[in-house]
């Protein structure tokens, strides 16, 4: 079981106010594809619509979600909407849907000290070089969060599924905060 789950293609999809950010991954370490995906007016109808061409054009085993029920989700509404469309759409295309909640993507990244999406965006950059150009700045108080960062969640939500098959349930590597 673990083999085939490594090697499966996955799509991890996260919400932001005016769309969402996705990547595609052939396995823990091989990333395909990421990037953000705008809909205008942040509207659910566009953003199913760009979900399923993402489907059609890689062909993925798996779809990744975040799991709203969770008590750890922080999720608004149109966040929440978004992600039941998208769990539908997956379901009634035939695919195999997996959803990992906040607080299992947290306990991925326990190595860190207190791990937060900064941290988090670079111990992914790290696993993922590719994405070290992505990187957002870290974010202050009074900042927003960058829209980047969807990518990073995506990312995150599909190691998720593929480290938690072989029970380690973190990323197998040094965490920035770790190093001396």
């Amino acid at each position: 079981m673990r083999r085939e789950r490594m090697t499966r293609r996955v799509l991890g999809v996260d919400p932001f106010s005016r769309g969402f950010g996705y990547a595609i991954l052939e396995g823990p370490g091989d990333l395909v594809d990421w990037g953000l995906s705008r809909s205008r007016g942040g509207t659910r109808r566009v953003a199913l619509q760009k979900v399923t061409q993402l489907i059609q054009q890689y062909q993925p085993d798996i779809v990744i979600v975040e799991n709203c029920a969770d008590s750890s989700c922080r999720r608004r509404r149109r966040a929440r909407a978004l992600i039941r469309g998208i769990s539908r759409l997956v379901i009634h295309l035939g695919l195999d849907l997996h959803i990992v909640s906040a607080r299992e993507v947290r306990e991925m990244f326990k190595g860190e000290e207190r791990p937060n999406k900064d941290r988090m965006a670079r111990t992914v950059a790290e696993h993922l070089p590719a994405l070290a150009v992505s990187v957002p700045p870290i974010r202050k108080l009074w900042m927003s969060e960058d829209q980047r960062m969807a990518i990073f969640d995506a990312v995150s939500f599909a190691l998720t599924y593929y480290y938690s098959a072989d029970g380690n349930h973190s990323l197998p590597i040094r965490h920035p905060a770790s190093r001396r």
